[in-house]
């Protein structure tokens, strides 16, 4: 799993896309399926990035594995406050994206089944900033419909015999307690808390938009949704975004990585990969690291 947010403003070049994506073609070996949580491009540009993010998604196809992705704030509302407004659904965009029709999808690897979740809009507001400048911000991804909430109950019932994750590019409310964002939880939680309490087979989930850096402890962990005690997994960014923010190149910009996550059941089985050095990293003193729910 990983988060790319490919655009110039976190100067992640075209190249360092292709290469990263030829590494984990090359690792195809490794991974039964792939998955990226969100803020595909950055859209900082006029016009959004989304053929970096094709050019991107084409070279992983080249794995023969599934792909899931899930659409972010930054796919989905132009963040430069220079550039003319632009929103657009979860559907639309994925409409225009190689492979996909709909925005809500699922990744089956086996017996473990990856639903990828994502509100229809989530939507941007103008501020002023303390120098008194006009900027953009996000606002809170809108509360997940009533359509997409009846899918994840049939989906989880198909699923029974499975272990299923939720991914969305949105944070479970229980992640982070101290998250340096206003916004960014995935709504409306008590209903999401009130259709998990109804199924049993709900292992962990995979989320994004923090861009944590790789070696921030807080980015993997055990959590309680409805009830469940289940692993909830923090895409590493790309950038490194937190808790270091700079806007300028990043220490992990050069890292580029990816997790590789093996559920075994209590316990999920984690690596790092610098996809940018081909290597995998230790961001924690060890090359393969054990996190447990119970």
């Amino acid at each position: 799993m990983s988060d790319t947010q490919q655009g110039f403003r976190w100067q992640f070049t075209d190249n360092w896309c292709t290469r990263a994506a030829r590494d984990i073609v090359k690792l195809r070996h490794f991974a039964d399926g792939h998955l990226h949580t969100g803020d595909c491009i950055e859209w900082s540009e006029k016009l959004p990035e989304d053929e970096k993010y094709r050019a991107f998604r084409r070279e992983m196809l080249l794995s023969g594995r599934p792909y899931l992705d899930t659409p972010g704030n930054h796919d989905l509302t132009t963040y430069n406050p220079d550039a003319p407004r632009r929103i657009r659904s979860a559907n639309e965009w994925a409409a225009e994206v190689p492979g996909r029709s709909i925005a809500n999808q699922e990744m089956v690897l086996g017996d473990v089944v990856v639903l990828g979740i994502s509100p229809h809009y989530w939507r941007y507001i103008d501020k002023l900033s303390i120098d008194g400048k006009q900027e953009g911000n996000y606002d809170e991804p809108d509360p997940l419909s009533p359509d997409i909430l009846t899918w994840l109950d049939s989906k989880l019932t198909e699923h029974s015999s499975k272990r299923v994750w939720f991914a969305s590019h949105a944070l479970p409310a229980t992640q982070f307690s101290d998250k340096p964002m206003n916004s960014g939880n995935i709504r409306d939680w008590a209903q999401i808390e009130n259709l998990v309490s109804g199924h049993q087979n709900l292992a962990g989930w995979f989320s994004g938009h923090w861009h944590i850096d790789a070696a921030d402890k807080r980015s993997i962990r055990s959590i309680l949704v409805g009830g469940r005690r289940i692993h909830g997994v923090n895409a590493p960014s790309s950038a490194g975004l937190f808790p270091n923010i700079d806007y300028g190149p990043h220490q992990w910009t050069r890292y580029a990585g990816s997790l590789y996550v093996t559920d075994m059941g209590d316990d999920i089985e984690v690596r790092w990969r610098n996809h940018l050095s081909a290597r995998w990293e230790r961001p924690f003193g060890e090359y393969v690291k054990i996190y447990s729910t119970r």
